[in-house]
């Protein structure tokens, strides 16, 4: 079995502004587990455990989309008083894509998760009782960057911890 999500990988000015973004919370006391840079991405689609990675390569290699750009929203926010994100903008193209991949993994028969897609990028987790109950005063600065391609992942894990290995690529 393999853990497998859907994601946009970011460009460097993307992640640069995540970073101070990361840099911002810290400085206002926020404990937890930041992510690293270079597991930011955002998720199209999770699937979760599944033992047949080639029946997932086979649907999304069906998924089409013209290249769009992707921007971040200045947003900061937070999900069940633990989890802090990073808005992006939620364009057309974007939800596009999104309910695309749904859509091809679902006539495949592939389960994934059914939440609604709320395009983010996870910064921190908070450390057990570090909740809070609204986003920090914090914002993202600006960025964008074009998406050509989107990837299948899975997490993994070596004696350094977890992380997010390419099993495949598509689009342009």
């Amino acid at each position: 079995m393999m853990r497998l999500f859907t994601a946009i990988k970011l460009d460097d000015d993307m992640r640069e502004q995540l970073i101070s973004a990361q840099d911002k919370l810290r400085s206002i006391g926020l404990r937890g587990r930041y992510n690293k840079e270079d597991s930011f991405h955002l998720t199209l689609a999770f699937i979760g455990e599944y033992d047949d990675p080639q029946a997932v390569t086979d649907a999304l290699a069906r998924v089409r989309f013209e290249p769009f750009m992707l921007r971040l929203s200045g947003e900061v926010g937070q999900f069940d008083g633990f989890v802090v994100w990073a808005g992006l903008e939620m364009t057309d193209e974007l939800r596009a894509l999104g309910e695309a991949v749904r859509q091809e993994l679902s006539a495949a028969g592939i389960p994934f998760d059914q939440k609604a897609f709320n395009p983010h990028i996870t910064l921190l987790r908070l450390a057990r009782g570090e909740e809070i109950d609204a986003a920090p005063e914090v914002s993202v600065g600006s960025a964008e960057m074009n998406v050509e391609h989107f990837l299948l992942m899975r997490t993994a894990k070596d004696r350094n911890g977890f992380y997010y290995a390419e099993i495949g690529r598509f689009g342009k």
